[in-house]
Order: C-alpha cells, then structure tokens, then sequence
C-alpha cells in the first residue's frame, strides 16, 4: 500500500520518521520531498490531484510552523498548503484513509474539531507508531478508475459467456478494491484470484478457457 505523507519544509524530519514506521509496518511511503515527485514547471495543486490517483492513504503532519495573532495573542498553526493538502486528500482518499499526526501545540482550524488526530510530540512518539500502524491496518484502498474500467469489460465478457445476470448483479453490488488483487489476478495453478473468482467460483470452469477474461485479469493485475 502506498501512502503519501504531507509536511511543512520545516517537518522533514517527522515525515522521515513516519516513512520508517510506514515501512516497518510493511507498507511503501511516499514522501512529498521524493525524488521526482515534483519537478521544475509542475503546477502544485495540479501535481498534487495526480498524485492522490495514484497512493493508497494519506498523512498530513500538522507542526508549529507559523506564527500567527496579534501582540500578547501570539500562537502558532500549520502551514497553509499542508492544510489544504488535507482537505484535498480526504476528497479524493476519503476520511478514513487520511490522518493527521500532530507535532506540538499548533491551532487548529475549527472545521477540523472533533477530528481524531495523531500526537507525535517526541514523549508520545512510541504510542504515536502503534497508532499508525493500527490505522494503517483499517485502511481500505479506494478503486482506481482504470481499474473499474477493466472490472466493467469483465462483467460485460461474463453476460456474453451466458453467465446469469443474478450471479453479475451480485457482484457489481460488491464492486469494490480487494487486497486480493494485489496478490496477483491468478494464482500459480491458473485459478481466480481476484474477487470475482472468488464470488463466481462455480463458473470457474467456464471462465478459465476463456482468452479474453483471463487477459482482462492480467491487465487489472499489471495496473497495481
């Protein structure tokens, strides 16, 4: 699983920190400093909407970075662009696959009370791992559109297969992205791996004959 983590330049520390517990939790980090995820001439927001088509969640670091208030009502929010980061990733990923770790006292904007955020502040950083970690564990990727696309021409091949469209039906009800099939559409022996083998397991002697179902499975397996 992919996920994005989201900072002020001031935090890159804390996204360093972060990468090594999205790693050690078996999960592949995408930093916002990586290499070539920004490049001379990129727009940023334009930049960043790709970028949320491609990554699986999300963590945005909300750290001390600016100072704000007037004299003798001094404190201290995130920057900007991360808290628009964050917005922009609860949009495209969804509540429950975007998180904010906290580092500090920062203020927060009041459209965000209530929202269950992550403490990172150097005597919480133990705890603040398993957080992560158990979140991550609840994280369900939402689907890729390319994905669906193949999905779609699967359920139309299976209704010319002459499979009952009861048995379809069911499965466009279901029609949602499985860590299935980031094991691969087939296993070794030939056999379904992905939902729909699953779902339709007594059609399995029909389908796996079949040329063009199986190269649409080989086409979602190549797309992750």
């Amino acid at each position: 699983m992919r996920v994005f983590i989201g900072s002020s330049t001031d935090s890159l520390a804390l996204v360093q920190m972060i990468g090594a517990w999205i790693e050690r939790a078996g999960h592949q980090p995408v930093p916002w400093n990586g290499p070539d995820l920004f490049i001379a001439g990129d727009f940023v927001l334009e930049r960043l909407v790709k970028i949320s088509r491609t990554i699986d969640a999300a963590i945005l670091v909300f750290a001390e970075s600016d100072r704000v208030g007037g004299p003798g009502e001094r404190t201290t929010q995130p920057r900007d662009n991360v808290l628009i980061e964050y917005g922009l990733f609860i949009g495209a990923l969804g509540k429950e696959n975007t998180i904010v770790c906290v580092d500090g006292n920062p203020k927060l904007p009041t459209d965000l009370g209530g929202v269950v955020t992550v403490d990172i502040s150097a005597p919480a950083r133990e705890q603040a791992e398993n957080k992560v970690r158990n979140w991550l564990a609840r994280v369900r990727p939402p689907p890729r559109q390319d994905t669906l696309r193949v999905e779609l021409q699967i359920l139309q091949r299976m209704r010319r297969l002459g499979i009952r469209d009861a048995d379809v039906n069911l499965y466009l009800a279901r029609l949602t992205y499985d860590e299935d099939l980031a094991r691969g559409a087939t296993d070794r022996g030939g056999t379904p791996n992905h939902p729909l083998g699953v779902l339709l397991e007594r059609h399995h002697e029909k389908l796996k004959h079949d040329r063009v179902y199986l190269d649409l499975l080989r086409r979602i397996a190549r797309m992750l």
